[in-house]
């Protein structure tokens, strides 16, 4: 048996680099009220640890100025609404396009599958078993939802005579936000929202159905009920 204490580099810790943003010390603090809440031009705030002197945190459930004290003053809160919606600007331009989204299957297919979260490997499988009868699929996996990476999203889906949104919702969220940040609606939706997760089985039989123009606009699976 191997020795447990022994260290393996199996996931190679040593290249990560820990970037904890703008950090406040006691000497940047010295003299100053500390501001928990700065108002900044990307939005994101110089913080101090717990425990730094002179950094006493003030937070609220309410709106707060940028000391943390309650303030419902209006330009106080323009400003602060504001600065939060930065926040979302400087994700879509710091988070790299692979972080975003990931592309799997026949790019040059005009169909194109987009989801996100546990269906993936329900969907890979069914693309792989179909690719074997003889269809083309992509399938766009979204890893990044707020801010939608809508560009990019416009770019995979652009053209496809098929889009088809998979998901384990009533509704098809995703569907609903593609449509409104790119204006291209999918015209087909496979769901699920027994609470059961979706298998291979059922997700390559409900693409075949609309591969060979056999299936309704919206097919709702029920394997494992």
């Amino acid at each position: 048996m191997a020795n447990c204490s022994q260290t393996y580099p199996v996931f190679g810790y040593g290249k990560f680099k820990i970037d904890r943003g703008d950090i406040l010390t006691e000497k940047d603090l010295e003299g100053k009220e500390y501001r928990r809440f700065r108002l900044t031009e990307n939005g994101v705030s110089p913080r101090a640890g717990l425990g730094t002197k002179g950094g006493v945190h003030w937070y609220t459930g309410d709106e707060h100025n940028e000391f943390g004290h309650i303030s419902e003053e209006p330009l106080n809160r323009r400003l602060m609404m504001e600065k939060r919606m930065k926040k979302l600007d400087l994700v879509e331009k710091e988070v790299p396009a692979e972080d975003k989204l990931k592309f799997f299957g026949d790019p040059a297919s005009e169909n194109v599958v987009v989801s996100w979260g546990s269906p993936k490997g329900a969907i890979i499988e069914s693309i792989d078993l179909l690719k074997q009868e003889g269809f083309s699929l992509g399938f766009v996996q979204m890893r990044l939802l707020n801010p939608l990476p809508a560009a990019e999203v416009k770019k995979e889906l652009a053209g496809k005579k098929r889009i088809i949104d998979i998901e384990d919702n009533y509704s098809g969220q995703l569907g609903s936000v593609i449509k409104e940040k790119t204006g291209i609606a999918p015209n087909f939706h496979i769901l699920k929202y027994t609470g059961r997760p979706m298998t291979t089985t059922e997700v390559h039989a409900a693409l075949k159905k609309i591969l060979t123009d056999k299936a309704d606009e919206r097919e709702v699976l029920m394997f494992g009920s």
